[in-house]
């Protein structure tokens, strides 16, 4: 009896698993102060209560893990509607940078182009201007110091 110590007077006890699967997550543990004073039916019942703990935990665990998906595919859309709602590149990869630093809560977030030949053939066809291969100061119009814009030479947008 593994709670002698703390219930002396336990004179018989029933412990069963409460399990999901093969995976014991638990134990319900009934103590009685007289000698064989649980039965099987007793037993029956602690186990099929410890099965219905078994699926309350297991329906938390699915509820939680589904909000979390929610809330996530959430802040992409936000994040994705905010982003598609600019008319520049610049203000795009602004709101990227910001909105991915604060929701990772990251202390530095950069966007780095990769500016090929294949980008500049296609620049007329997305309406990007020559702006965006020159760009070098991304800060203007952001009152938060903690989320200013850094655009170096190597075209790589920065949230520091």
């Amino acid at each position: 009896m593994a709670a002698q110590s703390l219930l002396p007077e336990t004179k018989s006890e029933l412990a069963v698993p409460i399990a999901l699967g093969d995976e014991v997550i638990g134990v319900l543990d009934v103590q009685h102060n007289v000698t064989d004073g649980l039965t099987q039916n007793d037993a029956d019942l602690i186990q099929a209560v410890a099965n219905q703990v078994a699926i309350a935990l297991q329906n938390s665990r699915s509820y939680a893990e589904a909000q979390r998906r929610a809330e996530r595919e959430t802040l992409i859309n936000t994040i994705a509607q905010q982003i598609q709602g600019t008319t520049t590149i610049d203000s795009a990869l602004q709101i990227a940078v910001r909105e991915l630093g604060r929701a990772t809560g990251a202390s530095r977030t950069c966007v780095q182009l990769n500016v090929s030949k294949s980008l500049k053939r296609r620049e007329p066809d997305f309406g990007w201007s020559r702006r965006l291969l020159q760009l070098s100061d991304l800060s203007d119009g952001i009152d938060d110091p903690r989320l200013k814009m850094i655009m170096p030479s190597s075209q790589t947008i920065s949230r520091r």
